[in-house]
């Protein structure tokens, strides 16, 4: 009866997600999911039309378009055939990041022939984790702060959840500090 759409720092599904939630008898909350350095913060039940988290947001969006040049330039010099203008083919209308390059890459025949070449019979998730992973040396760039995303968050009306804190936290005093800042909750994940 109730759900969210919460896309990658973007609130564009909400307008569109609005009127088929209307017409089945549900109650959509607007959010969004915003990419920091360490977390992704849930913001749920922000105001839609905020034009300052919409400014937020695009702020976030750029970082991460920024992050992913540099991601795509930096395989580039070690030798995959991947371009920006590949990855922008991919994912015309998506906030950027990791996995659309993976993804672009696997969709392009020439990297796909570069990949199998280079590392025949390695599965997928071990890939990402050679090219893009944390350990893979691609550059560090300046991203969103923990700190800005929740008060963004909180400015424009909403609640301030870590997403999948399971799979980022890693230690417990990391929450106890974003509590500080005003965070407001934690998603659960159950296991299926």
């Amino acid at each position: 009866q109730v759900f969210a759409i919460t896309d990658h720092d973007s609130l564009a599904a909400y307008p569109v997600a609005k009127g088929a939630a209307e017409a089945w008898g549900m109650t959509l909350v607007p959010g969004a999911e915003v990419t920091t350095a360490d977390y992704h913060i849930l913001g749920l039940g922000v105001r839609p039309q905020d034009a300052v988290f919409e400014r937020f947001l695009a702020a976030s969006r750029d970082m991460q378009a920024y992050r992913t040049q540099l991601r795509v330039e930096k395989l580039r010099e070690d030798g995959i055939p991947i371009t920006m203008q590949n990855v922008l083919h991919a994912f015309p209308h998506s906030r950027l990041g990791s996995y659309n390059i993976f993804m672009a890459m696997l969709q392009t025949q020439q990297c796909r022939e570069y990949l199998s070449a280079e590392n025949p019979g390695i599965a997928p998730g071990h890939l990402f984790n050679r090219y893009l992973g944390k350990r893979s040396g691609i550059p560090d760039t300046p991203q969103m702060t923990n700190e800005r995303a929740i008060a963004a968050i909180k400015t424009a009306g909403g609640l301030a959840i870590i997403a999948h804190p399971a799979k980022d936290v890693k230690d417990m005093r990391e929450l106890d500090e974003l509590v500080a800042m005003g965070l407001d909750g934690l998603e659960i994940q159950p296991n299926f």
